[in-house]
């Protein structure tokens, strides 16, 4: 709605977005628009009258920040899912604002400021309530005291803590002399003892690790082990008994579902109703009520703040046009503005700053044609703007809307601006519109005293300090006052008392204007003859760039066909190659590895590709006939992305940088992980927001594609390299899609594997905890790894 920002109540809306507590309540009050309905404005404006009465008699609004809520209500409609910490604080937010309301409009009721039946509507699901606050801390961690499971086994662990303590000093006591130390250390979250490495074979135990000097080993005594198991296994037991909270919590959320979506939905209903009347409550304003006529008094505009001058805005019943003029700086458009912001804001159940006994009628449309809407991308000038809004607002322009023209005749011959403006004033005093014209037009102000319905105003002016007062004066017209404004803005003097005397001048001697025109004209057909010139000699110029770009494109065309014979040579020296190396190993009884193989078939793939795309754009751009190539951008990926481009994927939302690009692939930074991704599934971000291009980065794995997330990986039988670049793969996977747990089995054999396998574990910044398995599910020979939250690309 054009109106909405020409009277700028775009800067209404995020004033009213500040004041509410929930984020639907934002975004509500963020697009807020003007009710179209009129018994349904009515009911708003009661309400919010009644809620700013209430605050006005000093009941405190309630607070609150409540997140959204659409992605919990979702994952509680789907069975077997399961709510995080975050999700249930988000849920007690919601809880406790749905209190705070409640206390706030039953306030308001008992008082008798407010009609009863909102509160009734603000309660529900207090049992889930109870709940939260039992188990949630104030920092939204789960409140272990109140869960006597995990209380008990934390007690075990502190015994358990205590045994490994006394077990670990009888051991360093009894052999003082092959220790580092004369106390035990932790690796990986276990109790072992620093031992001398010349002692290796005096120890038998778990070797963890050794220091950077090789000269001590972390070894985990045959006696400390079975401690160190019932460690991890307690602690897994507390993960559990959390899991078994958090899905009791999730059930009972589940099993309030409509109760919660319901009070979320009064929440944001009671939000925006509390957010304009504390808007209205700042501006210290009031909801107007509907009226058969326009009466404002002592009327503010909300944006200038209480130093503005109030204005009284009346239109009696048999009113339909207003005309305002007097001087420039004088006031008329504030005058314009103020009475279109207002009852926008009064359309959309916002009190406005106004004294009592105002009154609006309801206007169904307003229309607004103010300040210079002037189109450099469509070749309109200011005058045509105009006239392409004035042509929207005859359109629609009935007995339900308001009209509000600023200058009304502006920018073209005067007198033809005069007899449209009178004609468009016509149209829109039949058609039943409420119309407000400012203007210095002369015939309009006459207007306004020869037609019937069409009253004069004006901005008043003090005649003894030349300078407006910005009072309306009903039923008279004003000077435009310019000369006088002109002095009082420093014009110099001489010009001004010159511009006097033209003014005081009824006519200009006629033979001046005569002389001036014959020579303007003479001025005329001289600039005439020299434009022809230039014509011709740019005529000739585009013949001559013409046959210059011909010859540039058969050059190209040349160039390009000695390329496409140079690339297919190289192709078929490189297969010759190829083969014939894959023909002597074969030979000699070897094995190629599968990845040299693969990598010569990229190059190669890679060259053909290179060669067809050749032998297409010379063939497009031979069938063109000297027409723009239309190649450049014949690969909708590779034409919009190249290294250091900032890409977004298209399924996780995810931004990242390209590093490389092979095929139709791209290797891809997503903040701490990089993955080699299909092009169709990135979108370029905009430029604006690219970065300089990231040292490229070379991974083992990176030349596929990332493979489906898996829980389990196998690693037996593998060496050590290629079991890293499997493992690399497999955890790129899972931190990519989300998964929480990852199990690895390696085996025991020489501790190599399991050793490397931690050691690249230890690197991931993904990676917020890993441990060997429980004995009955693998022991030492696997490895379970758990990511941090919200570390996938998703």
């Amino acid at each position: 709605m054009i109106a909405l920002r020409a009277l700028e109540f775009d800067r209404i809306r995020p004033a009213l977005a500040a004041l509410t507590a929930t984020e639907e309540g934002r975004r509500a009050m963020l697009s807020l628009e003007p009710e179209e309905d009129a018994g349904q404005l009515d009911l708003l404006a009661q309400e919010v009258a009644s809620i700013l009465q209430a605050l006005e008699s000093g009941i405190s609004p309630p607070g609150g920040d409540v997140p959204p809520l659409q992605e919990i209500f979702s994952l509680l409609s789907r069975r077997g899912t399961l709510l995080e910490l975050d999700h249930l604080v988000a849920l007690r937010h919601l809880l406790e604002a749905a209190q705070d309301f409640f206390r706030f409009f039953r306030s308001g009721e008992e008082e008798g400021y407010l009609q009863g039946g909102r509160s009734a509507r603000l309660q529900g699901a207090r049992g889930l309530q109870t709940t939260l606050r039992s188990l949630l801390t104030g920092q939204g961690e789960l409140r272990e005291e109140a869960v006597p499971e995990i209380v008990s086994l934390r007690r075990q662990i502190t015994g358990i803590h205590q045994e490994l303590q006394r077990s670990s000093e009888a051991i360093l006591r009894s052999s003082r002399d092959i220790y580092r130390e004369d106390r035990a250390t932790l690796r990986d979250g276990r109790t072992v003892l620093p031992l001398i490495s010349d002692f290796r074979g005096r120890v038998e135990g778990i070797i963890h690790e050794a220091s950077g000097s090789g000269e001590t080993l972390f070894v985990e005594p045959p006696e400390l082990v079975d401690l160190n198991n019932r460690l991890v296994r307690t602690h897994n037991d507390i993960l559990r008994e959390v899991r078994r909270v958090l899905r009791d919590i999730t059930d009972e959320a589940r099993s309030c579902l409509g109760e919660l979506q319901e009070l979320s939905v009064q929440i944001v209903a009671a939000d925006c109703l509390l957010a304009r009347a504390r808007y209205g409550l700042s501006l210290e304003g009031r909801v107007v009520p509907r009226g058969d006529r326009l009466h404002l008094i002592q009327a503010r505009h909300p944006l200038l703040g209480r130093a503005c001058v109030p204005l009284d805005i009346t239109f009696d019943p048999s009113t339909r046009l207003m005309v305002l003029s007097g001087p420039n700086t004088g006031g008329k458009t504030v005058f314009l503005k103020t009475l279109g912001l207002l009852a926008l804001m009064n359309h959309c159940g916002v009190p406005i700053p106004a004294a009592e006994g105002s009154f609006l009628p309801f206007f169904r449309w307003i229309g607004v044609d103010i300040g210079d809407e002037q189109s450099l991308d469509e070749a309109l000038s200011t005058f045509s703007a105009h006239l392409r809004a004035l042509g929207e607002i005859t359109r629609r322009a009935d007995e339900h809307s308001l009209i509000l023209l600023d200058e009304l005749g502006s920018g073209t011959d005067p007198e033809e601006g005069a007899a449209l403006s009178m004609a468009i004033v016509d149209h829109l005093v039949e058609r039943g519109s409420t119309v407000l014209v400012t203007t210095h037009q002369t015939v309009l102000k006459h207007y306004g005293y020869t037609r019937q319905g069409a009253v004069n105003a004006s901005m008043a002016f003090d005649e003894g300090s030349h300078r407006p007062t910005y009072r309306v004066i009903p039923g008279r017209p004003g000077g435009s006052h310019a000369i006088d404004a002109a002095r009082e803005q420093g014009l110099l003097p001489e010009i001004v008392e010159k511009a006097r005397a033209y003014h005081g001048a009824h006519q200009e001697s006629v033979t001046g204007i005569i002389q001036r025109l014959t020579r303007e004209e003479e001025r005329l057909n001289d600039d005439r003859q020299a434009l022809a010139r230039l014509r011709e000699e740019l005529s000739l110029e585009r013949d001559q760039a013409a046959q210059a770009r011909e010859r540039y494109q058969e050059k190209e065309r040349l160039l390009r066909e000695e390329g496409l014979r140079e690339i297919t040579q190289a192709l078929g020296e490189a297969r010759r190659r190829v083969e014939a190396e894959i023909r002597a190993v074969r030979e000699a009884g070897g094995e190629l590895e599968k990845d040299r193989i693969h990598r010569a078939r990229e190059a190669l793939a890679e060259m053909t590709r290179l060669r067809n795309e050749t032998a297409q754009e010379l063939k497009a751009s031979s069938s063109s006939e000297g027409a723009p190539d239309s190649g450049a951008n014949r690969h909708s990926g590779r034409g919009a992305i190249e290294p250091g481009a900032a890409v977004r994927h298209r399924g996780t939302g995810r931004a990242g940088e390209v590093l490389r690009l092979r095929n139709d692939r791209a290797e891809v930074q997503f903040g701490a992980i990089r993955m080699t991704v299909a092009l169709n599934e990135l979108e370029r971000e905009s430029s604006a927001g690219e970065k300089k291009a990231l040292r490229p980065v070379i991974s083992a794995g990176s030349s596929r594609p990332v493979p489906p997330p898996a829980l389990e990986l196998d690693l037996r039988g593998y060496r050590l390299a290629a079991a890293l670049e499997e493992l690399e793969r497999s955890v790129d996977a899972a931190v990519m899609h989300g998964v929480p747990l990852l199990s690895i089995i390696h085996g025991t054999g020489t501790g190599a594997l399991q050793k490397g396998v931690q050691d690249y574990l230890g690197e991931r910044r993904e990676v917020r905890s890993f441990r060997f398995a429980l004995p009955e599910d693998g022991g030492f020979g696997k490895t379970v790894v758990e990511f941090l939250k919200g570390s996938g690309v998703g």
